[in-house]
């Protein structure tokens, strides 16, 4: 189940605005982006480490992109979440790793889990090098 939904039962038609759009209450339109932000079920304390649990792994990754003759490389952690995904055909959701362990913001970036559903999406969160366990020295 989603940890927060923003659809039209939560919006309001507004006179005062042009036909087709919505007006959304503030403090709801609040509520969804900090959720949205911070991934976290506010209800239970749990987040996406707990409610969807990613398969852990590694890849060979290219340590120097500008010289073809350094074959130098690396392990570059990555999680995989494909309990959404309906096969090659569907999309891929990619997550590019900030600076500090991945895990971090897999577990705090709650709106990749509330749309893969939709688009039955797999979901991809690479660890930025450097941090985390993707040391290449």
């Amino acid at each position: 189940t989603p940890v927060f939904d923003i659809s039209v039962r939560n919006m309001q038609k507004s006179k005062a605005t042009p036909a087709g759009s919505f007006h959304m209450n503030p403090a709801a339109l609040l509520s969804c982006l900090w959720l949205a932000a911070y991934g976290a079920d506010v209800v239970t304390g749990r987040g996406a480490l707990e409610l969807y649990p990613p398969r852990i792994a590694w890849f060979n990754a290219t340590l120097d992109h500008f010289h073809f003759d350094d074959d130098r490389g690396f392990l570059q952690k990555y999680l995989v979440y494909d309990k959404f995904w309906q096969g090659p055909a569907g999309p891929i959701l990619f997550y590019l790793g900030n600076e500090g362990q991945v895990e971090d913001f897999y577990n705090n970036t709650g709106i990749m889990f509330e749309i893969a559903p939709k688009l039955k999406a797999l979901i991809v969160f690479v660890e930025h090098r450097y941090y985390g366990a993707t040391l290449p020295f």
